[in-house]
């Protein structure tokens, strides 16, 4: 039984990465909101700004992370700081994930082979 492995191309390496950003971004998002249930404020904030600080972030993750750290200020008392987070420009989609780019999905598809012996 012989089974190939597909060499790994520059536009599956881009999937990966892509694959990668998101899975870390995942994980951010559910850290700060475990840190939150926890009741470990300063860890929740940590994580949340962890989150915000990544480029491209998904509209979605990107308004989690606004609301689990202004729910950390406000129950560190940090009003203030917290209203910053509760603005509504900071809501500008609700994307979930880094969208892969369309000439990336092309490829993949054409370097798969094909299963039909018929």
């Amino acid at each position: 039984n012989h089974t190939s492995t597909a060499p790994t191309t520059p536009a599956t390496s881009e999937i990966t990465t892509i694959e990668n950003s998101n899975l870390k971004i995942a994980i951010l998002g559910a850290s700060a909101y475990v840190a939150l249930c926890l009741g470990d404020y300063v860890l929740a904030l940590e994580h949340s700004r962890t989150l915000l600080a990544i480029e491209n972030i998904p509209g979605a993750y990107q308004m989690l992370g606004n609301l689990y750290a202004a729910e950390s200020l406000i129950l560190m008392d940090k009003i203030n700081e917290a209203i910053d987070h509760l603005k509504l420009e900071n809501i500008e989609d609700l994307n979930t994930s880094i969208p892969v780019p369309e000439n990336l999905l092309d490829s993949e598809k054409t370097d798969e082979p094909s299963g039909n012996t018929k």
